[in-house]
């Protein structure tokens, strides 16, 4: 009987790993996740060993990555591109290394015996609502994307190796100082194709940042400026100081109808006229 991706465990399997995976957290394999679960009594322990669980969920996995990278390659984002080469590097699914272990051919585990101790009772990980409503349901749906994705990689594998031609020997030479080992002919392309688009994305903010700064800084002169004013007029600069207060805010011209100050209302007892 083949695997159920319908199974309750594997269900709450699914969660463990997309929960590890999120949190940074090494996953446990399947076999290992299968020693904290209370089996019932339909449940047979051999045949449940027996199913390739981890290669199912890291292909999930796998395919969700290959998506986003997807839709940020399709909009232009540059970090989408380190993310793509990141992926290359890391290899086909079947040489990855799951919970720290390489993932194995499934052995065929012994029936338990009647008489060995019963495990401890855990509580079951509780699915998360909005993570996996239905593993199934989800992998259905994916298939429909598959095609979509297949046409997007090959168009993408076409934009790499044209720019990869397209690429000068001396950036090349500085990727290959810079990377302790020689990098592969696919690993290269992405670099290479990430180069000028962060180039782009470098140059955009730092053009948006100088129009901030000029805007910042007429903003400041303009304040400046207004500081500088008569408060009464508005028109001629501030030349008079009020001995009372000593606070510097009208010309000479307003100051002769000023009886008290404008800004702390004190009353004006002897007004003198500075120079700057």
């Amino acid at each position: 009987m083949g695997a159920s991706l319908s199974n309750p465990h594997f269900l709450a399997f699914a969660d463990h790993y997309n929960d590890a995976q999120a949190a940074g957290r090494a996953p446990m394999t399947w076999r290992q996740f299968l020693d904290t679960r209370v089996l019932g009594p339909g449940d047979d322990e051999a045949e449940l060993r027996s199913w390739d669980m981890d290669a199912h969920v890291a292909e999930a996995a796998a395919q969700r990555r290959a998506s986003s990278i997807a839709d940020g390659l399709l909009d232009g984002n540059p970090d989408a591109m380190a993310r793509f080469a990141a992926e290359l590097m890391r290899g086909p699914p079947s040489q990855r290394r799951l919970g720290g272990r390489p993932v194995a051919a499934p052995r065929q585990a012994p029936a338990r015996r009647a008489t060995a101790p019963a495990r401890p009772v855990r509580s079951p990980p509780r699915s998360s609502s909005g993570t996996v409503a239905s593993l199934e349901a989800r992998l259905a749906s994916k298939e429909a994307d598959i095609d979509v994705l297949k046409a997007q990689v090959q168009s993408l594998n076409m934009a790499l190796e044209e720019s990869r031609q397209q690429a000068s020997t001396g950036v090349a030479a500085s990727l290959e100082a810079l990377e302790p080992r020689t990098l592969a002919a696919s690993e290269l392309a992405a670099l290479r194709a990430a180069l000028p688009r962060a180039v782009s994305a470098v140059e955009t903010e730092v053009s948006r940042r100088l129009v901030a700064a000029e805007a910042t800084r007429s903003d400041a002169q303009e304040v400046r400026e207004d500081e500088a004013l008569c408060v009464c007029c508005l028109d001629r600069p501030r030349d008079i100081v009020f001995l009372s207060c000593m606070h510097v805010v009208v010309c000479e011209q307003c100051a002769p109808r000023t009886a008290s100050c404008p800004t702390c209302r004190v009353p004006i007892t002897e007004k003198r006229r500075i120079f700057r």
